[in-house]
């Protein structure tokens, strides 16, 4: 080796360090340099996936609330809402099949929330589980999710697997179903508030 030579990148002189660097590739530090490897591009491509999906159910959640407190809108008592997402959706169920809702949109309200209360198991496993991400030989990923799930009867453990093309598609039902229920839930915002 000569007295000066490239190694990995960063010139080094009689044995000493000359670029910061290459010591800080040595100690381990962060690079500012984005990773690139196979699995680095597959785990940031399944959180991106995670997110819009924890998104989703996110704005949902808030149309839920939001439908629920134009419901009780006007009511002597200061309304409780359920803490848990779960219970909220049980409750906004029971005002669409109790009559609180106006008849001509009580039908499709409920045949939104249904398809859209069909994805709770995907949002129990990407809310409350982890995941390990593997790389095939295409360079496809695989996101196994692990949770422990708290119901009723007891606990349940969960392993759920993705593959990026079964991921793509649960995101694009996901999507579609949490749109409709979107839809609905402002469109009954609009008419409760417009009959007050």
């Amino acid at each position: 080796m000569s007295p000066t030579s490239n190694v990995r990148g960063c010139r080094r002189s009689n044995s000493l360090v000359s670029s910061t660097s290459y010591a800080r590739a040595m100690l381990h530090e962060p690079s500012i340099v984005a990773d690139t490897t196979p699995w680095d591009v597959a785990e940031g491509e399944v959180d991106r996936w995670r997110g819009a999906c924890i998104q989703v159910f996110a704005r949902c959640e808030s149309a839920i609330t939001e439908a629920l407190l134009v419901l009780t809108e006007g009511a002597v008592a200061k309304p409780r809402l359920p803490h848990l997402v779960g219970q909220r959706f049980e409750k906004l169920d029971a005002a669409v099949t109790g009559g609180k809702v106006p008849s001509g949109g009580a039908a499709r309200l409920k045949t939104a929330l249904d398809a859209f209360r069909a994805h709770d198991d995907l949002r129990t496993i990407l809310c409350h589980g982890s995941a390990q991400v593997a790389v095939d030989r295409c360079g496809e990923w695989l996101a196994v999710f692990r949770c422990i799930a708290c119901r009723s009867g007891g606990t349940d453990h969960v392993v759920r697997t993705f593959t990026a093309l079964q991921a793509d598609e649960a995101l694009v039902q996901l999507r579609h179903d949490g749109q409709v229920l979107n839809l609905m839930l402002g469109q009954l915002c609009k008419s409760m508030k417009s009959e007050a």
